[in-house]
Parts: C-alpha cells; sequence; structure tokens
C-alpha cells in the first residue's frame, strides 16, 4: 500500500511539473507523437508519459505528457505534444483493474521506466517495447 501512495505521489507531482511548466517556451511548436506501448509483449492497459527535454546547449523546453489506454497514446488526443530534440520518457504502466477512486488507473503494472529518445521536429508515430 506504502508503494501506492509514492506513485501517486510521483504521478501528481510529474503532471504539476507539465502543467506549471507548459509555457515555457512560447512562440515554439509543439509536435504530437503517437503509437503504442508494450511490456513483455503485451499492450499496457492504462499509463502515463512524461516526456522531459534533455538539455543541450542551454536551451530545453517544457515536459510534455500523454496517457496511455489500452496500449496506445496519442499527445493529440490525451495530452501535450513535445518540441523534439532529446528526451526522457518516464512511462508509469498499470493494469486498469479494480479501478478506484484511490488507484484511477487500476494496479500497478510494472516500477517507471526511463528511456532516453530523439523526437523529430515534427508530428510523428513511436512504438515503445518495454522489457
Amino acid at each position: 500500500m506504502q508503494e501506492f501512495f509514492k506513485l501517486r505521489a510521483l504521478l501528481s507531482g510529474l503532471l504539476l511539473v507539465v502543467l506549471l511548466t507548459s509555457g515555457c517556451q512560447s512562440g515554439s511548436e509543439r509536435y504530437h507523437l503517437s503509437g503504442s506501448v508494450t511490456y513483455k509483449g503485451t499492450p499496457v492497459p492504462r499509463g502515463l508519459i512524461v516526456f522531459t527535454p534533455v538539455e543541450q546547449g542551454g536551451l530545453q523546453g517544457s515536459p510534455a505528457f500523454a496517457k496511455i489506454s489500452n496500449g496506445r497514446f496519442d499527445t493529440s488526443v490525451d495530452g501535450e505534444g513535445h518540441f523534439g530534440g532529446v528526451q526522457d520518457l518516464m512511462i508509469s504502466g498499470f493494469d486498469g483493474e479494480n479501478v478506484t477512486e484511490d488507484a484511477p488507473m487500476g494496479g500497478v503494472l510494472f516500477a517507471t521506466m526511463t528511456v532516453r529518445k530523439t523526437l523529430p521536429a515534427s508530428t510523428s508515430q513511436m512504438d515503445l517495447v518495454l522489457p
């Protein structure tokens, strides 16, 4: 149960960072990303991806995010686009079962994973395969 509260606090904090910094690069175009997320070969039922730009040459954009639903994500539908470039993707996955007010995405499917990807400065697709 304590693990759930830690995860809930982490997700709440990540969402707060995204919301508070969403205007940091005014005038810069955001690009949308969509695709699939699988864990051990199976679509992730519910989850969240936070895209955090990796600072390069003193430039860093604000984070982007997308919700995962039935193994799919799309920043243009339920999230906010990215600025392109090198990004750390923090991916949290849930089973979507026994959803309650305290566990709105169900039980934890895996510990939050971070992967580094270079995203194009254009709208694109990407499939994320998690081990």
